[in-house]
C-alpha cells in the first residue's frame, strides 16, 4: 500500500499549452473556411433569384397564352404559379409589358446582383 501512495501518478488530461494551440489551429481554420462559406451563401441567394425570374418567365407565357398580352402585375403572375414568393427576400421589378413583350428584374435582398428578364416578341 505505501508502496502505491509513492509511485508518481501518470499525467492526465491536457496541459493549458496544448488547449491553447489547438484553439489557436482552429481559430486559423475557421478564418480560412469563413470567406468560401460567404461566397456559398452568395451564391445560392443568388440562384434564388434567377429561379424565380425562369419561374416568371414560363407564367408570362402561360398569361400570353391566356390573354395575348404580357402583364407588369406580379399578382395576375401569383394565380398562374403560387411559388413565385417562396422567397420572401426575392423581389420582383417589371418595367415593360404589352403584347410585344415583357421586361423585369429580379434580385435578393441578401444576394449581390440583380438578374433582366425579357422577351422583345421573337
Amino acid at each position: 500500500m505505501l508502496n502505491n501512495l509513492l509511485k508518481p501518478q501518470a499525467n492526465r488530461g491536457f496541459s493549458l499549452v496544448e488547449l491553447m494551440l489547438i484553439v489557436g489551429i482552429i481559430a486559423a481554420l475557421s478564418l480560412i473556411a469563413m470567406p468560401h462559406y460567404l461566397n456559398l451563401r452568395q451564391s445560392g441567394y443568388n440562384s434564388s433569384a434567377i429561379a424565380a425570374g425562369r419561374n416568371a418567365q414560363t407564367a408570362q407565357e402561360i398569361y400570353f397564352h391566356d390573354n395575348e398580352n404580357y402583364t407588369i402585375s406580379l399578382d395576375k403572375l401569383l394565380t398562374y404559379d403560387p411559388y413565385l414568393l417562396d422567397d420572401p427576400y426575392v423581389t420582383f421589378t417589371f418595367t415593360a409589358a404589352n403584347s410585344e413583350g415583357y421586361r423585369y428584374a429580379t434580385s435578393h435582398g441578401r444576394g449581390n446582383k440583380s438578374y433582366q428578364w425579357e422577351n422583345a416578341g421573337n
